[in-house]
């Protein structure tokens, strides 16, 4: 098997390909947001919000990890691997901020057909990830992904959707509240 031309990675995120800034961005990043999100969900261990802002926070570790991963690896296999992960957790983390908005914001649950409606729109990233769809191939000269029409045209078209939705929903929510919360609705969105 062809190998990408730099050396093994050391423990999966060490490589002499990693770009030094990233380790200084993303290690941290995580370690605070896993950090204060389970401050926040060890004091309110009941709040949906709470557990909301823990799994989007874990997400973005996940997240961080493989795209360090992605950076220092030689290897094809896990290139596509890690590559494929990395679009499915990334529409998840965009997903559950749109979950966690609408939680903070009304302070409930969200309906069982907002729940469905979600899922239908993640449903497509859940099945197709390991196909074609997704990613096509590897470039071995330097171990990025080929990307198919999932992974290159749905993700950001699904991500911009809910970065919309959000801040739509801000607004109109905004809009209607008491000044005090309308606040911390804008604050938040």
């Amino acid at each position: 098997m062809l190998y990408c031309p730099w050396d093994v990675a050391k423990f999966f995120i060490f490589s002499s390909n990693v770009p030094n800034i990233l380790y200084y961005a993303l290690i941290p990043g995580i370690f605070i947001s896993i950090f204060l999100s389970s401050f926040v969900l060890f004091k309110k261990k009941k709040s949906l919000a709470t557990k909301l802002l823990f799994s989007m926070s874990l997400l973005f570790a996940i997240w961080g990890i493989f795209a360090l991963i992605l950076f220092a690896t030689n290897n094809p296999r896990e290139v596509m691997i890690f590559w494929s992960l990395t679009i499915l957790v990334e529409v998840m983390m965009y997903a559950t901020g749109l979950y966690l908005t609408y939680v903070f914001i009304d302070q409930k649950d969200i309906s069982f057909t907002k729940k469905i409606i979600i899922l239908c729109i993640l449903l497509p990233f859940l099945i197709l990830t390991p196909w074609k769809q997704n990613l096509i191939g590897v470039v071995v000269a330097d171990c990025t992904a080929i990307e198919g029409v999932l992974a290159l045209y749905f993700s950001y078209a699904v991500e911009i959707l809910f970065v919309l939705w959000i801040i739509i929903l801000g607004i109109v929510k905004a809009k209607k509240a008491s000044r005090e919360t309308r606040k911390k609705i804008i604050l938040f969105t």
